[in-house]
């Protein structure tokens, strides 16, 4: 008796998720006619569609809906670029997207401000940059990364230190440490 109701369950689970379904997937003619004039490429295979994927596309038909023209010049500018790719350099995107995406919050704002920075600078600047990275050998790539960690790392520590206020001297409470190289008695 007991496992009759668990199987009464779980079928009355699954038929309403997949009534669920089906009226979400019959849906194309619920749908703006905004949001239906820019998913028209998908109006043929709307029912086939899985519901998180129709969820996804009329997510973006309706922030397309919403983008002043020319934010839509501009992606339509980036779509025509993304097609014209090869394949092979897609399928490298998408890794490199992915594993922005897999890394942590701090990094990725990091990796965000550099891009930033790299944009800030003139064409001219942004050129010759490209020109001294691809002049360099794979060993001198390695050492300028490694730099660029070291330093990373070193204004980290830094910014921990003024986070915690200055340093105080056991001498002299009320003032902070000296920099380095001072405080120290002279020789003669």
């Amino acid at each position: 008796m007991r496992q009759n109701n668990r199987m009464w369950r779980v079928i009355v689970c699954v038929l309403s998720g997949l009534f669920t379904q089906a009226a979400w997937a019959g849906a194309w003619a619920e749908l703006s006619p905004a949001e239906q004039q820019v998913l028209k490429p998908y109006a043929e295979q709307w029912q086939d569609l899985s519901t998180e994927r129709q969820q996804v596309l009329q997510r973006g038909a309706k922030r397309w809906a919403e983008m002043p023209p020319e934010q839509r010049a501009r992606a339509r500018e980036r779509l025509q670029t993304w097609r014209s790719l090869p394949e092979e350099r897609r399928a490298q995107v998408r890794r490199r997207f992915h594993q922005f995406r897999d890394l942590p919050a701090h990094q990725q704002q990091r990796i965000a401000r550099q891009y930033q920075w790299f944009k800030n600078q003139s064409p001219a600047q942004r050129q010759a940059l490209r020109e001294r990275w691809q002049a360099m050998s794979p060993e001198q790539r390695a050492q300028a990364r490694e730099h660029a960690k070291e330093l990373r790392q070193e204004i980290k520590q830094n910014q921990n230190l003024n986070d915690k206020g200055p340093a105080k001297r056991p001498d002299n409470p009320g003032r902070g440490a000296a920099p380095p190289g001072h405080g120290k008695p002279l020789k003669p």
